[in-house]
């Protein structure tokens, strides 16, 4: 069963127990005390938030707000599979853009404009930031089509040179699709060093590899020449693949 929820967060009363953990013992069996209530720990302990996981109910506008003096660095999203919780995640995004470096989503199903909307909230051009270093997406669904992938999102592989960790673990992706990220990425100038396409049904996508263009791209000082780590565990079936890549 999916998470539900409906009401204002910031009105969410803190159980006795977190209220004692974090040092609050004396507000406890207190209903009408004003550390009871979510919003006061969000004004309290926001500046210091630096990690969050957040589930699809929680992903809205209000949450935004309650974090605006956040200065996030890890974000964890499960569940995001509607463009209603796309939107606010965006605000969040672009409001944490300055200190965010590691995203993730989780179980999110996730459509072309969504990850054309996700990708251009992290990413604007000639706006300095620290910039993503990790951005995953894992045991989740992404809907791209390879001819037509969204420009915000072919921008991101491209131009973002902080990211260091790109995984696309078991999130549906067919061989086109793993294709057009290998030989995006190949054509760039990132710095990237771990790359993740594991479980992922993409036998044969390496079928049309060029060493050549490889070799081409390498000698031209773009990318790859960083890359330490590439995990096609449970994805490439077929022993030629493997061969390509010089794996035996």
């Amino acid at each position: 069963m999916r998470p539900t929820f409906i009401g204002r967060i910031s009105s969410i009363s803190v159980s006795d127990k977190i209220l004692r953990y974090i040092c609050h013992e004396e507000h406890t069996n207190c209903q009408n005390c004003v550390c009871t209530q979510l919003s006061f720990h969000f004004q309290t302990f926001g500046p210091y938030l630096r990690c969050l996981r957040l589930l699809n109910v929680l992903c809205v506008t209000e949450t935004c707000e309650l974090l605006r003096t956040s200065k996030l660095q890890t974000l964890v999203l499960r569940w995001i599979r509607s463009e209603k919780h796309v939107e606010p995640l965006c605000k969040l995004l672009i409001q944490s853009r300055e200190t965010l470096t590691s995203l993730e989503f989780i179980h999110c199903k996730l459509s072309s404009s969504s990850i054309s909307a996700i990708c251009a909230s992290l990413h604007e051009k000639d706006i300095h930031t620290i910039g993503i270093q990790r951005f995953c997406i894992k045991t989740s669904s992404i809907d791209i089509d390879p001819l037509a992938a969204p420009s915000a999102f072919i921008s991101f592989l491209n131009s973002v040179r902080s990211l260091h960790s790109l995984h696309f673990c078991d999130s549906h992706l067919d061989r086109r699709i793993a294709r057009m990220v290998f030989f995006t990425l190949l054509d760039s100038s990132s710095n990237l060093s771990s790359l993740d396409l594991s479980d992922n049904n993409i036998s044969g996508w390496l079928s049309t590899f060029s060493l050549r263009s490889v070799v081409g791209s390498l000698s031209s000082g773009k990318s790859l020449q960083s890359l330490c780590k590439l995990n096609l565990r449970e994805s490439c079936t077929c022993s030629s693949s493997y061969a390509r890549l010089g794996v035996s």
